[in-house]
């Protein structure tokens, strides 16, 4: 038999798979490469945006990062850019695997460029680009080559840092970003990273700048964002008098407080969770659940005014937030519903805030991915659990509901309470403008948000189903129908009325018909890359819709759908109107 051998990989196929890495989106990504600064003990880094003309406007072209770590020496640097090496050994930090530079870079675009310096006299240079490695031309890394950063701006930023030691990450031909403007990502970061490094940034362990180069003498220095709302140095205080004024970073107060679960003596619970070290001896380590609530002063006070808080500016930004924080190595690393509530499209839950935080030794525990985005974190099935109860060993999921469930209740009859006690009291003090009858409501409906909340609810949560599910579009099977040129009609089921709906599609145009009372539905994609969002907006709209729903209801919900899952859409439907991604 003849001895052959056949290399592990071929970088020229695994030039495509470096593009399609699974990260939630493009914050995620320059998260990643925040961490390998960090773990490079950075204590300053920027994130320049710069844009160049194209199509005769100014659009998002480069990324840029620059920090003060340790810096690489030329093997380490050469490391760091060869697929399958990694340069971080220690898991202890809030790295992973020490394989995101690569991964986080190739999502956003296909040139990546680095220069590292131990010594401000001598930095090292190196590159990678997937579209030489498709075609060829790059089958390895050269060893780094002594190369100043001279890109005109970025020289700058260079010579002004003075830092004696640190790296510059350079994204280039950025083709994945999700705005088109420098200023619209950098608001996008600025959100995102406060929040994901909220921690770091609290403690002043690291501080993160971000810069358009239309305006480079103006930077922002991302501040803390903190989903449980309970920082003193949080981007978001309010004042209790102004009732919904968002004050500035020195003035007004958290809107939460903590919130101490009945047979507790703390807003921070502490569970001991067992895991297996790599020696295989069982241990335990410590999970931290911590809980908090709007304050009564806020809430009744926005109940008093609004009497729906949901519609105050407070109740509108809160909700961005409305979910469970998973954190890692005091990083944040997921962040959602985990099944510990029933539903999103109740507004009540954004009023509370629940956080899961842990270190690296429970990552096999959790199912931390390798590019940290997210972890498996789900109830059960009844099978699984009473095979667990047999076994006296209580799936992680189980261990923390047993915590959050009840204190999520006992949140929400706490709100429940303050705001009927507000509208009584309001109710004696406030005549009644008309002697009519009114017609009568449970206190379940007096606390929903208002129609538009729930639908824009709603499309996230159809967003994060409907992503995970395989799509009804089957492209091979021929459709013998008497339809428009091009079109292939595909009957799918609602699963909660049990009644088909029709769907016409078309290389990127859908015609969505619910049902003859309700108008059709036409949607054109411009961007060649959303296709498989099309297919995810389908399944969407059969959970999601409600059979007896009026248009204005179905075109609300598909526009939500669309900024949730950012993908460029022009929607029409019958009646004239027109709305455009």
């Amino acid at each position: 038999m003849p001895d052959k051998k056949k290399e592990i990989f071929n970088p020229k196929e695994m030039a495509d798979s470096l593009r399609h890495t699974e990260y939630k989106h493009f914050e995620s990504a320059v998260s990643e490469i925040i961490d390998n600064s960090i773990e490079a003990n950075a204590d300053e880094i920027y994130v320049i945006v710069k844009s160049d003309l194209k199509d005769g406007r100014k659009r998002v072209s480069e990324v840029m990062f620059l920090d003060n770590g340790d810096g690489m020496d030329p093997d380490t640097l050469q490391s760091a850019l060869s697929l399958g090496e990694g340069t971080r050994k220690d898991r202890k930090g809030i790295g992973r695997f020490g394989v995101g530079l690569k991964q986080a870079s190739f999502y956003a675009c296909p040139r990546l460029e680095i220069y590292s310096w131990q010594d401000s006299e001598k930095v090292y240079y190196c590159d990678l680009d997937v579209r030489k490695m498709k075609s060829g031309e790059q089958t390895y890394i050269d060893y780094p080559s002594i190369k100043k950063p001279n890109h005109g701006d970025y020289w700058l930023f260079y010579n002004q840092t003075k830092f004696r030691h640190g790296t510059m990450v350079l994204w280039k031909d950025l083709d994945n970003a999700p705005v088109k403007t420098a200023s619209s990502l950098v608001n996008r970061l600025d959100k995102e990273l406060g929040r994901v490094f909220r921690y770091f940034l609290l403690k002043e362990r690291v501080r993160i700048y971000l810069i358009d180069l239309e305006n480079p003498s103006t930077k922002t220095k991302v501040l803390p964002r903190d989903p449980l709302f309970l920082m003193k140095r949080d981007f978001f205080k309010a004042d209790s008098k102004l009732l919904g004024e968002k004050a500035t970073s020195d003035s007004g107060e958290p809107v939460f407080e903590p919130f101490v679960p009945e047979g507790y003596d703390s807003h921070v619970i502490t569970l001991d969770v067992e895991y297996y070290n790599q020696m295989g001896t069982k241990m335990t380590a410590p999970v931290d659940v911590k809980f908090s609530l709007v304050k009564e002063k806020f809430y009744s006070g926005l109940v008093e005014k609004y009497n729906n808080p949901g519609n105050s500016p407070i109740g509108k930004y809160v909700k961005k937030y409305m979910g469970v924080s998973i954190v890692r190595s005091e990083r944040e690393i997921d962040f959602g519903r985990f099944d510990f509530y029933e539903s999103e499209n109740q507004p009540v839950h954004r009023w509370w805030g629940v956080e899961i935080s842990f270190d690296s030794r429970l990552d096999e525990v959790f199912n931390v991915s390798n590019n940290k985005q997210h972890v498996e974190l789900k109830k059960p099935p009844k099978s699984e659990i009473h095979e667990a109860q047999e076994e006296d060993e209580k799936p992680l999921w189980i261990q923390l509901n047993e915590v959050i469930e009840p204190a999520i209740k006992s949140m929400l009859k706490k709100n429940e309470e303050r705001r009927k006690g507000t509208r009584k009291k309001h109710k004696k003090e406030t005549p009644s403008r008309s002697e009519k009858p009114q017609k009568t409501i449970s206190n379940e409906q007096k606390d929903q948000d208002s129609p538009d909340d729930i639908i824009e609810a709603r499309a996230k949560q159809a967003v994060s189903e409907a992503a995970s599910m395989p799509s009804s579009i089957d492209d091979d099977v021929d459709y013998e129908k008497k339809l428009p040129k091009g079109w292939s009609e595909f009957i799918a089921v609602d699963e909660d009325l049990n009644k088909p709906v029709d769907i016409l599609y078309d290389k990127g145009k859908i015609k969505f018909i619910l049902s003859e009372d309700v108008a059709e539905v036409v949607l054109h994609s411009k961007d060649s890359r959303t296709k498989h969002m099309l297919h995810v907006l389908i399944e969407a709209l059969v959970r999601a819709s409600n059979q007896e729903e009026q248009p204005q209801r179905l075109f609300k919900f598909l526009k939500y759908f669309l900024q949730e899952a950012n993908t460029k859409f022009d929607v029409y439907y019958e009646g004239g109107k027109t709305w455009k991604s």
